[in-house]
């Protein structure tokens, strides 16, 4: 388990379960209804809303394709400076998940490319497509507006530019994060890496939050189930639940603008 600082804004969370799961961890297990069968004739307003976040986003797409979920996003980095990423997301935030604490999902993406700067050694770009949200505040928070203190987790298929694997290959991501500072600019990151999966390939998802025992479970179709533990009480829950698909596009003053996109279809299961 790794324990970093990072000077980057995680936005938003994402989830939803099916009818019943058990991790074997601990005994846990979680209960839920299916949230939403996506059927065809376009998104339910009562259960979602959507935004695109960042700067740098070209095209956009959301909708449901035979009863799973199809969202895509294309960033580009900035040509005027050489440091960091320009980051766009575009996000479908579940209206009802303030209670959310289990989630069950397949994941496929489709298509995904990551280019970096051109100079050996330069800024990377990445792109994912999964879960992030945020579950509460630990009390740190001075009020509204301010997120210090706030507790999220993420799940999700990741690629980077500077990986050196298969380009049909992107790595399982999963852990916590707490915001430092009063924008979340800043962050405490627990990151663990769950496997691989290969674009085209459908993955099984889920997450519990054991709120008891102040952990996260984490599971990849049948294989063995990963703890991340926190720190902090539960002073405030925040309705932060979101599927994403995220762009970090490399800033880079020579060379073509470096570009991240993705492509994911999402079922609840």
């Amino acid at each position: 388990m790794v324990l970093k600082r990072l000077t980057m804004t995680l936005y938003g969370l994402v989830a939803v379960c099916g009818i019943l799961f058990t991790i074997t961890a601990g005994s846990v297990s979680a209960q839920s209804t299916l949230y939403d069968r996506f059927p065809n004739g376009g998104l339910d307003p009562v259960k979602w809303s959507a935004q695109q976040q960042g700067t740098g986003g070209l095209e956009l797409e959301r909708e449901i394709q035979r009863g799973r979920l199809f969202m895509a996003h294309r960033v580009l980095g900035n040509g005027t400076t050489s440091t960091t990423q320009t980051t766009s997301l575009n996000r479908l935030n579940f209206e009802f998940g303030r209670n959310l604490t289990a989630l069950r999902f397949r994941l496929t993406v489709r298509n995904v490319s990551v280019q970096g700067c051109s100079d050996p050694g330069g800024n990377i770009s990445r792109s994912f497509a999964g879960f992030i949200g945020t579950l509460f505040n630990d009390g740190s928070s001075s009020g509204s507006g301010d997120s210090t203190g706030n507790l999220g987790v993420f799940l999700f298929a990741e690629r980077r530019s500077d990986s050196e694997e298969s380009p049909e290959l992107l790595h399982i991501k999963a852990g916590t994060f707490r915001c430092l500072n009063n924008a979340c600019s800043s962050i405490e990151e627990v990151e663990e890496d769950l496997g691989t999966v290969t674009l085209g390939e459908q993955v099984l998802l889920r997450m519990i939050w054991d709120e008891g025992n102040n952990q996260l479970l984490f599971r990849k179709n049948q294989d063995a189930v990963v703890r991340v533990r926190y720190t902090g009480p539960v002073a405030r829950r925040i309705n932060s639940r979101n599927f994403v698909v995220r762009g970090d596009a490399a800033n880079c003053l020579e060379g073509p603008r470096p570009v991240a996109s993705i492509e994911q279809l999402t079922n609840l299961y």
